[in-house]
């Protein structure tokens, strides 16, 4: 069972995944015409994805145009080399995630606020929703089912708690609580008396039914009321103080809670933006985005946390965050190909095969019961590019590769002055990489530069900042793959080009499959003066101090004192000659 930071269960985590989502944008533009049609999205001659209707007609991921439009005629196809429309649906799905009305709806409180929420990619989310199943278990009765699929089959204690050192079911709970406020004002009726409603719990001899007036979470007298429930006196200053509100909810009824409300969540988003996702229910982000996939689509699952070590066991090791290909085969070399068989082995005998005690630690916990990493709110992106696979034989001049890379920087400088208006920054570094014919698919160079924006007004235009990443990408272009291309060889020798030799033709040729431009390495542009990037003497000079911007005060002394001779105060360099001189 995965366990919070101070040792108290109770982690809920939602992970999104939205069904074929390149296809699902494009048919939103015109829903009624294209919601029963088979869809494909293609880049260059590749149907990347398509929905689930071309699917059932054959059609499949990563599949040649020709060879799809052969299997299914009236396939009807869209372009996705510009992503900007799925940056843009990326960008509402998460602002309504992100909003306090979804969570005080989901939540029926209005003490609902938005959790955590992940981006992993442009169709998947992480939302740690643990916080939200505990308030939405105050308005919610004991008779609960789950939505959708769930793994694992509970115990008959999976549905108790303890509270207050007694085991009780849940759903007694506030129904016991609400018996002996009724008992109390009978008794008080009868005996002509009065009570403040207070007073130590019933003797639970007594009777099997009425278990004490104790709840073990915050009641919010909001919500009970429209509801037409007695609002209680809570807390009761007599009674043992109540447990933490993650320990008093059992385990079945907090995950039928949690799927709810993941219900509710992927019922929303289809509503409002037309979208259909998969959900998956977890005790952590490993096991809730592998369980998300099990039912497909629009569907899903919930797994209970009896059952993650049951339901990991027998996964490949590639199912598991964190192993690629490099560990898979170090794994399997040392006997270890499931999940299961990673999880039994020692840290000592996975830093002998790994090298590292960090990878083993964190992947023995994973492979176990999927780790204890928290949902994390990503800030803005580190790095910004964009890149293009290419045919073999696509790209083979020097003409041909600076028709691509301007064809790049157009898109990225728009894409940094939408990310200039939200982030208010600029990027230093511009960093160019490439893949050669015979460098595999994950095979690729790379090579940065610094990246001069002095003078650009401010905020940067697309053109503005365009020029002056398109000015270095094209230097590195020109050091990095054209210039070793350009030596000459034999027509029986292999052309080096680019750090990967090829088949060569005597002349200079190379032979790009992708080309990469992208920027990092970030600074603030508030710092900025007169609505400008500083200029190159502006800049050296703020490094000269530090870093640090001059005010206004400060920059005129300074210019005053840059007037003034370097010999002293009113002295020329003769006058200064002559003093030493006379000091001699």
């Amino acid at each position: 069972m995965v366990k919070e930071e101070d040792g108290r269960e109770g982690r809920v985590v939602l992970h999104l995944d939205f069904d074929c989502f390149y296809a699902q944008v494009f048919i939103q533009t015109d829903p009624k015409a294209l919601a029963d049609k088979p869809v494909g999205v293609t880049q260059k001659y590749l149907v990347i994805t398509c929905n689930y209707v071309a699917r059932r007609r054959g059609v499949k991921k990563l599949t040649p145009i020709t060879e799809a439009l052969r299997v299914c005629p009236d396939l009807i196809l869209f372009n996705g080399e510009n992503l900007r429309p799925f940056r843009e649906a990326n960008a509402r799905v998460e602002t309504l995630l992100k909003a306090p009305e979804t969570w005080k709806s989901v939540t029926r409180s209005p003490r609902g606020t938005p959790p955590p929420v992940e981006k992993l990619a442009l169709d998947e989310f992480f939302i740690d929703i643990s916080d939200a199943v505990r308030l939405r278990a105050i308005t919610e009765n004991s008779l609960l089912l789950f939505e959708g699929h769930v793994v694992g089959e509970p115990s008959s204690s999976d549905d108790e708690t303890l509270l207050g050192g007694r085991k009780r079911r849940w759903g007694d709970v506030l129904i016991s609580h609400m018996r002996e406020k009724k008992r109390r004002r009978d008794e008080t009726a009868a005996g002509g008396g009065e009570s403040d409603g207070e007073g130590p719990p019933p003797d639970e001899s007594d009777s099997e039914d009425e278990e004490g007036p104790y709840l073990g979470y915050d009641m919010d007298p909001h919500l009970l009321g429209p509801l037409g429930l007695p609002v209680p006196e809570w807390p009761p200053t007599s009674y043992e103080t109540p447990p933490h509100p993650s320990n008093a909810l059992g385990t079945i009824r907090r995950h039928k809670i949690a799927s709810i409300i993941a219900k509710e969540i992927r019922d929303r988003i289809h509503t409002r933006l037309g979208l259909t996702c998969c959900g998956g229910v977890g005790p952590n982000k490993p096991v809730s985005k592998m369980v998300a996939g099990l039912h497909k689509p629009n569907m899903q699952t919930t797994i209970l946390p009896s059952a993650v070590r049951d339901f990991l066991a027998p996964l490949p090791l590639r199912k598991l965050p964190g192993i690629g290909g490099t560990y898979e085969k170090t794994l399997t070399e040392g006997g270890i190909t499931t999940l299961g068989q990673l999880a039994s082995r020692s840290v000592g005998d996975l830093v002998r095969l790994l090298g590292s005690v960090k990878v083993a630690t964190v992947l023995k916990e994973r492979a176990t019961d999927g780790g204890n990493e928290p949902v994390q709110e990503g800030g803005p992106p580190k790095s910004l590019s964009c890149e293009d696979s290419l045919r073999d034989g696509e790209v083979t001049t020097p003409e041909q590769a600076l028709r691509v890379l301007s064809a790049l920087v157009a898109e990225l400088s728009q894409r940094l002055s939408d990310d200039y208006a939200e982030h208010h920054r600029l990027p230093t570094n511009v960093v160019l990489s490439w893949r050669l014919r015979g460098m595999g698919y994950s095979g690729r160079h790379s090579r940065a530069a610094p990246l001069p924006l002095y003078g650009i007004p401010l905020p940067p235009s697309p053109a503005a900042i365009g020029s002056a990443i398109e000015q270095e990408a094209k230097k590195l272009l020109d050091q990095h793959i054209v210039a070793p291309a350009a030596k000459p060889t034999a027509a029986d020798e292999p052309v080096w080009t680019g750090q990967s030799a090829v088949e060569g033709r005597g002349g200079a040729v190379f032979h790009l499959t992708l080309l990469n431009v992208g920027v990092s390495a970030w600074r603030d542009a508030g710092s900025a003066s007169n609505g400008r990037t500083p200029t190159l003497s502006e800049f050296l000079r703020r490094q000269a101090d530090g870093g640090k911007e001059r005010g206004p005060g400060e920059r005129s002394r300074a210019a005053a004192e840059e007037k003034q001779p370097r010999f002293g105060f009113g002295q020329s360099k003769q006058d200064f000659r002559r003093e030493v001189q006379e000091c001699k």
